[in-house]
C-alpha cells in the first residue's frame, strides 16, 4: 500500500484511534486478580494472557490477551485489578 492511504495494518485497524489520533486503549477493570486473568485468557481464545505490573506511578497491574504463541495481542486491551 502506498503511504497515505489510510492503510493502518490489521492489528491497528480494528482499535480505532484515540483523540491523540494514536491507536485506541481499552481497559477493562476487574474486581479481583483471578477476575482479570480469566477475562484475558477468554479474549485470547484460551490461551494464557501475559501480565504486566504497573508500568508508572497510578496505574494498574493488568493482563493482555495472547496468541497461541504467548505473544500479546495488539488489540490494545488490557484487563486491570486492584492493587
Amino acid at each position: 500500500m502506498s503511504e497515505g492511504s489510510g492503510y493502518q495494518g490489521k492489528d491497528r485497524q480494528s482499535r480505532g484511534k484515540s483523540p491523540s489520533g494514536k491507536p485506541g486503549q481499552h481497559f477493562r477493570h476487574s474486581p479481583s486478580r483471578a477476575k482479570a486473568k480469566d477475562n484475558a485468557q477468554n479474549a485470547g481464545g484460551g490461551n494464557q494472557p501475559v501480565h504486566h505490573t504497573a508500568h508508572q506511578s497510578g496505574q494498574l497491574p493488568h493482563f493482555h490477551p495472547a496468541d497461541k504463541a504467548g505473544n500479546i495481542k495488539k488489540d490494545g486491551s488490557h484487563y486491570s485489578y486492584p492493587k
